[in-house]
């Protein structure tokens, strides 16, 4: 049904009236629109970032989620990994008394972990642990001989007293390990190493050797 003319006029004067009001308060409108704007980009801003914050934390969690399954899931290498953690804390000591003529040479050993944190093993030889790089520690030896209460030798075995004859990525990574100890002959101290990288079966045997006699004279 065709609106009346009186209705009509009532709501064309009511339209112009409010866009009289309008335009009188169109700068406070616009800065309401800006002020909008301006907060709903900060909100924005903070939901982004803690999105990333939990995106870094969850990749970390993956990593260490991925070494420790690594490990779990074989029990050969967890076995070999804790063996070698074990042995910073496993101090090798032999002291014997060997009788040669008239003299009673007494021998004291000590092989040991140094604690200093010096071998950063790189990934290509870790990776199949999971790991991107392993931090280890160097070991080193002393070996004291005494005579009838004197003492004829007093000395600290180190990598370094084998350097010369290794290869360069055993000089880098290699730990002076695994010592075996004997006497020979009742003559000399012979003592057998492996030089190895920590968590792998790369490595080289190496010997120490000093002579009982040779050290009183």
């Amino acid at each position: 049904m065709p609106m009346s003319i009186p209705y009509a006029k009532l709501i064309t004067a009511f339209f112009i009236k409010c866009f009289s009001s309008a335009q009188k308060n169109i700068r406070v409108v616009i800065i309401f629109i800006c002020l909008l704007s301006v907060v709903a980009c900060d909100s924005s801003t903070k939901v982004a970032t803690k999105n990333s914050t939990g995106n870094k934390d969850s990749i970390q969690t993956m990593v260490m989620n991925s070494v420790n399954t690594v490990l779990e899931e074989d029990a050969e290498l967890m076995d070999f990994y804790k063996s070698c953690i074990k042995r910073y804390n496993d101090t090798v000591r032999i002291d014997t008394l060997v009788m040669i003529g008239n003299k009673n040479i007494e021998i004291s050993f000590r092989h040991y972990c140094l604690h200093d944190s010096t071998l950063r093993i790189p990934a290509k030889y870790t990776q199949i642990y999971g790991l991107k790089n392993f931090i280890t520690h160097n070991f080193e030896s002393t070996l004291k001989v005494a005579s009838n209460n004197k003492v004829i030798l007093d000395t600290i075995i180190q990598k370094i007293v084998f350097t010369d004859s290794l290869p360069t990525y055993l000089r880098e990574y290699g730990a002076l390990m695994f010592p075996v100890f004997t006497i020979q002959n009742y003559e000399r101290i012979v003592i057998n190493y492996s030089i190895s990288i920590p968590l792998t079966d790369v490595g080289e045997a190496v010997t120490f050797m000093t002579a009982i006699e040779k050290q009183e004279q």
